[in-house]
């Protein structure tokens, strides 16, 4: 290739580089894609706007974690978190009792009045309140992801995103049992969980179980009958929007429940029944791309939200009426 031709090729490179540019520069400000296919969250902070605010934040405590997955409340008021490669145990007011490390990066916690179940990815361990380890129970395979755990007086049940199923130990760690939402003879498309945010709580004598994916929760008895279920897939503010929510649940000393969502990170209250009572807090309250909203409730209604984009716990009270 001769020089005349190298710099004419390379001038007419510049001009196309350059006309990108300012095609670019120009779309930054002005836009020829039609507004009805350009995504917009108004509809959705439009309807949290019209909902009832039924709480308000009353206290923060900043963690000291990188990256918190989950919480919950254990004896006495005790918070326990679980993030990077460490248990916290924290008083209500956010002073650190104890770090218990561990060995590798925990996803989910359990505390009944004994012990505290930590869950990993393809296992789980016991430990007491002294932070001491127990117990190490089996692992669950290669492909399991735990992401939620819940307890009564002495069974655990353990959600697996990685193969869509729910696990039943007893407290010694012995398997009693499993099941994966199908129904008799793969009757029910089961659990449709398409990302890692697979949650449950025990009520009485049920586990009640997210099924993000079909914009629900599930009842189950804990031989693994499915009881009931409510929710749906839906913009409107009672609903669940998006792919797959919602991400967490709690269930509050009345039965009610509280749950999560992500996409849209929000916290609502419902009804024992599934009936929408109103919001907790809203998603223009969060971050932007918040994920992860664990939740828990203790027995004075305070309402626990671990929040990993400002990497702390937020306490909602309801508000008097």
């Amino acid at each position: 290739m001769n020089r005349k031709l190298t710099a004419a090729l390379i001038i007419a490179i510049a001009i196309s580089v350059s006309t990108l540019l300012v095609v670019n520069k120009r779309g930054c400000s002005t836009t020829s894609v039609p507004e009805s296919y350009l995504y917009s969250t108004k509809v959705y902070t439009d309807a949290e706007r019209s909902a009832p605010l039924l709480y308000r934040e009353i206290s923060r405590i900043p963690l000291s974690l990188l990256e918190p997955h989950a919480l919950t409340i254990g004896q006495n008021g005790t918070i326990a978190v679980v993030g990077d490669k460490a248990l916290l145990l924290m008083d209500s007011e956010g002073r650190e009792k104890q770090r218990i490390n561990l060995d590798s990066p925990p996803t989910c916690i359990a505390w009944t009045s004994t012990n505290i179940f930590v869950g990993f990815n393809t296992h789980i361990e016991v430990y007491n309140a002294a932070g001491n380890r127990l117990q190490t129970w089996q692992t669950l395979g290669e492909n399991a992801w735990l992401t939620g755990l819940a307890a009564n007086t002495n069974t655990l049940f353990a959600a697996d995103y990685g193969q869509r199923i729910v696990w039943q130990f007893g407290f010694d760690g012995q398997l009693l049992g499993k099941f994966n939402g199908r129904g008799p003879q793969g009757s029910e498309p089961g659990f449709v969980i398409p990302s890692p945010y697979f949650d449950l709580a025990i009520h009485n004598e049920s586990v009640w179980i997210t099924n993000p994916g079909r914009q629900r929760l599930e009842a189950y008895s804990f031989a693994g009958k499915r009881l009931s279920y409510w929710g749906k897939a839906s913009t409107e503010i009672d609903g669940f929007c998006g792919c797959c929510n919602p991400s967490y649940i709690a269930i509050t000393a009345d039965g009610g429940f509280v749950t999560s969502e992500k996409g849209m990170p929000r916290v609502k209250r419902y009804a024992s029944d599934g009936a929408f009572l109103g919001m907790v807090a809203p998603s223009d309250t969060f971050p932007k791309g918040t994920v992860g909203l664990d939740l828990a409730a203790d027995n004075d209604g305070i309402i626990l939200v671990l929040d990993p984009g400002s990497r702390a716990i937020r306490f909602y009270a309801e508000e008097a009426l």
